[in-house]
């Protein structure tokens, strides 16, 4: 009959791998692509991962406005995403491309619109250089992507703007539709009735008034 004995293995503690440790390196490459072009900072920029982008960005050598595959930036990436965080240190490079289109003619604002990002277009919408009225390939602006999802606080955002087109019509799919046709079409009744009431503020500006936009009203 055999006894059992007992065998105490030691434990080696793990250790924590840190994106950073790798980053340090001077052997390692900074802006690697995999099969569908995508870098580091694409990945961390689409997963929302604030604190190695900021590593990432420490470097001298970094790639902020690379493209992958299918036309995608870190910036356009993370907006869709809705990720303030990143779309904010992001926007804090003076050599990031704001306006840089994926293939299909989305912008990083185009992109915060449709997906009713307010936080991400209000950040965006305060560059001095933003297209408000950037068209992707199917004609859509900012605005009407909003008004097509029924985004209605991102409406509110850009009606407030002075240069935002509001009869900016889509060529190619929705039959050349005004953003406000597209919103009664969809029934998005809050969004039309936004338009409305833009449109009466605007004519009163018209006539002398200094009355408040009510687009700036929650």
């Amino acid at each position: 009959m055999f006894s059992k004995i007992s065998v105490e293995v030691p434990i080696t503690p793990c250790i924590e791998l840190s994106p950073t440790l790798l980053i340090m390196r001077d052997d390692v490459e900074i802006n690697p692509i995999d099969n569908v072009k995508q870098t580091p900072l694409s990945w961390a920029a689409y997963r929302g991962h604030w604190t190695v982008i900021e590593e990432l960005l420490a470097h001298n050598d970094i790639e902020v406005n690379s493209k992958d595959g299918y036309g995608w930036t870190p910036l356009s990436r993370t907006a869709e995403q809705g990720h303030q965080s990143v779309v904010q240190l992001l926007l804090a490079r003076d050599d990031v491309e704001v306006n840089s289109k994926h293939y299909n003619g989305k912008t990083a604002l185009l992109y915060a619109a449709e997906q009713g990002h307010q936080s991400v277009v209000q950040l965006l919408l305060a560059r001095d250089d933003i297209e408000v009225n950037s068209k992707s390939y199917y004609g859509q602006t900012p605005l009407g992507h909003a008004v097509e999802r029924g985004r209605l606080e991102v409406v509110q955002l850009l009606l407030a703007r002075d240069d935002v087109d509001v009869e900016a019509v889509n060529i190619k799919i929705f039959r050349e539709r005004t953003p406000l046709e597209l919103a009664a079409e969809r029934g998005h009744l809050e969004v039309v009735e936004l338009f409305r009431l833009c449109d009466a503020v605007s004519r009163v500006r018209k006539g002398g008034s200094g009355s408040v936009h009510p687009c700036w009203k929650s």
